[in-house]
């Protein structure tokens, strides 16, 4: 073992090293665990149902607000759309409520639905008539939602 250098010692070899025998090494139970104990697991539980019980509610409420802005935004594009196409026609278009996609319901609530179509008659309420064109049929919003109007067309 030429290539080893000295360490301050005249010996040209270096002497064996103690080999340490710990407690953790000779006994089993000792060594060290991989896992969770019950009561580390049943806090972590505890802990994701109170974060669970207050998240949940304001996600609920997030949900809510999202339909009833889609709601309202569609039925302001209907009312965009019906501006548009009485200026790009020339002729009265008009909304109301509808439940079948073809004639007006009068009704206050708009929830069930609602029709864009032209108005060449001027007919007050409105009504589509046999030369009348339906531009638009808006499906039902859904029952989270309830747009309702003070007026009935």
């Amino acid at each position: 073992m030429s290539h080893l250098k000295n360490r301050g010692t005249d010996n040209t070899s270096d002497p064996p090293r103690a080999i340490r025998c710990t407690a953790y090494a000779l006994d089993p139970l000792r060594q060290r665990q991989r896992g969770l104990t019950l009561i580390e697991l049943l806090v972590s539980l505890v802990v994701l149902a109170i974060v669970l019980a207050i998240a949940v509610p304001s996600f609920r409420d997030l949900i809510d607000k999202n339909y009833l802005v889609t709601a309202t935004n569609s039925l302001v594009a209907s009312a965009n759309l019906a501006r548009s196409e009485a200026v790009k026609r020339g002729v009265p278009v008009a909304v109301c409520t509808s439940s079948d996609g073809a004639s007006c319901a009068g009704a206050k609530d708009w929830s069930s639905g609602w029709i864009v179509f032209t108005n060449r008659d001027g007919s007050s309420p409105p009504a589509p008539g046999t030369d009348d064109e339906i531009i638009e049929v808006a499906q039902s919003v859904g029952t989270r939602v309830v747009l309702n109007a003070s007026h009935a067309y």
